[in-house]
């Protein structure tokens, strides 16, 4: 299995916790770790559904500071389904995908990579390469509209409310 963070914009000001603020009735009694990781399973699932995989939610990894990163989702994935990541963005985001890979792997003023457009097809090299794949989609505006309306209409949080001892 290969170990993959899924960029998507995380939770912190984003359309993502819009949408779990929306869905909670009461925020202040809400396990928001719980509701984070719920959501985002759910969107792994989404992707999945999209690009005919079967990519496993580990659990979301938040930032200590928000100050320059945000939440991720941690999640497996078989060479098979990273072949089949690599072939549909390829057939319906090629153009955006090299931009993307391009962007990651160019030295440019405050940014040296750690691969270079070539080395990053190594096998070796296959987490940070289906990440930034992956982020070429979940930048897609109207992708992450599909998957957040997808998620308003069947994400049910009522069993994420924490009770109050009394």
């Amino acid at each position: 299995m290969i170990e993959i963070n899924i960029k998507f914009g995380g939770f912190y000001n984003t359309i993502h916790s819009a949408t779990l603020e929306d869905l909670s009735e009461e925020s202040e009694k809400l396990d928001w770790v719980g509701a984070m990781n719920a959501y985002s399973k759910m969107y792994v699932e989404f992707l999945n559904k999209t690009m005919d995989t079967s990519i496993e939610f580990v659990k979301v990894l938040s930032p200590k500071f928000y100050n320059d990163e945000t939440d991720v989702a941690l999640c497996n994935l078989s060479e098979d389904d990273a072949k089949k990541v690599i072939s549909y963005m390829t057939e319906f985001y090629g153009d955006d995908m090299k931009k993307n890979i391009a962007y990651h792997t160019t030295r440019r003023d405050g940014f040296i990579p750690f691969f270079n457009s070539q080395t990053i097809w190594e096998k070796k090299n296959l987490p940070f390469l289906i990440g930034a794949v992956i982020e070429t989609l979940t930048d897609d505006e109207d992708f992450t509209d599909e998957v957040v309306a997808h998620i308003s209409d069947h994400l049910c949080l009522d069993s994420l409310y924490i009770e109050e001892e009394g």
